[in-house]
């Protein structure tokens, strides 16, 4: 429970960290630079499994989410994006 509480912390504060927060996750598609940046933040911080990922951040089937995270080492704007998050830690 813990990790899953520090992982909803991380996505509140950090849609608005990377500039969505007015935006419904929903409406943002489910392999956007914005959720796979956070959902490779709230990865390497947390136990949270791709169910939780893929639900929380809507981003399609589970199996998509693993796949997601092993393209952001080679996505630019998705480094960015985690590089944010990182400043931001005491944030998010």
């Amino acid at each position: 429970m813990h990790d899953e509480r520090e992982a909803e912390r991380i996505v509140k504060e950090g849609l608005e960290v990377i500039g969505v927060k007015r935006i419904d996750p929903a409406k943002i598609p489910k392999g956007s630079a914005q959720k796979v940046a956070l959902a490779s933040f709230i990865r390497k911080r947390t136990m949270m499994i791709n169910g939780w990922l893929s639900k929380n951040l809507p981003m399609g089937d589970p199996s998509r989410v693993c796949r997601y995270c092993a393209a952001a080492a080679d996505r630019s704007d998705i480094k960015k994006l985690v590089r944010k998050l990182n400043m931001s830690r005491g944030k998010a």
